[in-house]
């Protein structure tokens, strides 16, 4: 892991970003241009001392004189008018930046991603990237033991989940591996344990798999799914076993970074697989006020491309394997180290530490290093702006000073060091401090009811 975030981060440091790309446009037609000024300047003042009578300072109005001065104008042209630090405005930033996200737990890959990630509008969580720590309370053994083989291979948050907590109430009992595993992406599982076969997921799954609900039960699930409790049922051949209701425990720092983020003017949306009963009622207590509930996983990038297609530039946090292509999609894709590989490929920004307050902070450093890009930049530019009409003498006839090459070498040394130190101090960068709100509230526990106490 450690040697592939150190490969990430010098790969971060070479890429470029897109303002690099207007830097190196300039930079192919800045040195035919400071060729041009000089070989002009040179023939200007060769037109001034011979035609217009103009006699430089300590010259006897003769030839050589006159060719000695014009030329050493030409010279200090060349010299003063380096692209050094316009061509390394943007790069130092980037690599002094990208390593300062990894010392606050922001994993930047690339120099892009560190670009465009200050150009967020909208946010868009993924319920699990919101609250996704979870507590079950116990149930009987039999219950727990099918429901701990038939999700001991699952990669979801909630069946990863009830497998642990398979595991605390079977105690040193082994949980069987099942067979026959398929995974029903926006329903459930199928398996086979033994020799029962076992299915596992939500109202569709079921209504799929032939077990029906009664009144009892559905009433029962809609309660719970009010409450934003994810409700899961499990069935053995077609008759239902259990109603399982998961209710998440809201990371602390969540509704604190949503209310950072909307301070900012940042747009967020909650995008959920579980029904709209659930997700607005998680949106309501983290804060979040669009709520997208009953999203199929492979639906998830294409409401990203819709929220893209108002206008706005798209960050997409989550963590899962059904995320992988919503975070792709998006302008900006952050993920959290505790993820899934493929989710953390597709994401180019990691959170290190699995804090959601680093979401905030990886758009804040954004912003940050881009500042100090466009005064590098400033800097760079202003600098050749005054110094070539300097080195050209343009101002020579009014005073009665030229600037001698010796001192336009320096000059051009000292911009090129004024804009590496510029970078180098984004080392006193600060991540800024967000405070939990109502850290430990909504913190619920879990049940499982039998099937037979609803029938």
């Amino acid at each position: 892991m450690l040697a592939q975030i150190v490969r990430m981060v010098e790969d971060a440091q070479v890429s470029k970003a897109n303002i690099q790309r207007v830097a190196d446009r300039i930079s192919n037609v800045f040195v035919p241009v400071v060729v041009s000024i000089a070989l002009v300047t040179f023939v200007v003042w060769i037109i001034l001392a011979r035609v217009g009578g103009f006699t430089p300072a300590g010259s006897d109005g003769s030839f050589q004189d006159d060719f000695v001065f014009a030329l050493l104008r030409c010279i200090t042209v060349l010299v003063i008018a380096c692209p050094c630090a316009l061509g390394l405005a943007t790069p130092t930033a980037v690599m002094v930046g990208t390593s300062v996200g990894i010392r606050n737990g922001i994993l930047v890959k690339s120099g892009a991603a560190l670009e465009r990630a200050h150009r967020v509008t909208t946010v868009c969580f993924d319920k699990t990237g919101v609250a996704n720590e979870l507590i079950m309370s116990e149930d009987a053994a039999v219950v727990w033991r099918l429901l701990g083989s038939a999700e001991r291979t699952s990669e979801h948050p909630v069946g990863h989940a009830m497998y642990e907590h398979a595991q605390k109430v079977l105690a040193a009992e082994d949980i069987p591996e099942a067979q026959n595993f398929h995974a029903i992406p926006g329903e459930g599982l199928v398996c086979t344990v033994g020799e029962k076969k076992i299915s596992v997921g939500n109202r569709l799954r079921m209504r799929n798999y032939g077990c029906a609900l009664t009144p009892q039960q559905d009433a029962a699930m809609q309660l719970w799914e009010n409450e934003g409790k994810t409700v899961v049922c499990a069935a053995e051949e077609g008759r239902l076993l259990a109603i399982i209701a998961v209710s998440d425990q809201v990371k602390p720092e969540s509704r604190a970074v949503i209310a950072r983020l909307a301070q900012s003017g940042i747009t967020t949306w909650l995008i959920s697989g579980d029904n709209y009963r659930v997700a607005h009622a998680i949106g309501r207590v983290v804060g979040v006020k669009n709520v997208m509930g009953g999203v199929l996983p492979g639906e998830k990038s294409l409401k990203v491309k819709e929220i893209q297609e108002q206008g706005a530039n798209v960050c997409f946090v989550g963590d899962g394997v059904n995320d992988a292509v919503a975070l792709a999609q998006a302008d900006i894709g952050i993920s959290l180290a505790a993820g899934t590989d493929i989710a953390n490929d597709a994401a180019q920004i990691t959170l290190l530490k699995n804090d959601l307050r680093d979401v905030f902070a990886a758009i804040h450093l954004s912003s940050y290093v881009f500042r100090r890009i466009k005064l590098n930049f400033l800097w760079a530019l202003g600098y050749n702006v005054i110094a070539i009409p300097l080195a050209a003498g343009v101002f020579y006839p009014l005073v009665g000073l030229a600037l001698p090459p010796w001192l336009a070498a320096l000059l051009e040394a000292m911009s090129t060091v004024v804009v590496v130190t510029s970078s180098i101090l984004l080392n006193l960068y600060t991540k800024p401090k967000i405070s939990l709100l109502g850290e430990g509230e909504h913190q619920r526990g879990e049940e499982v009811v039998l099937a037979e106490e609803t029938a």
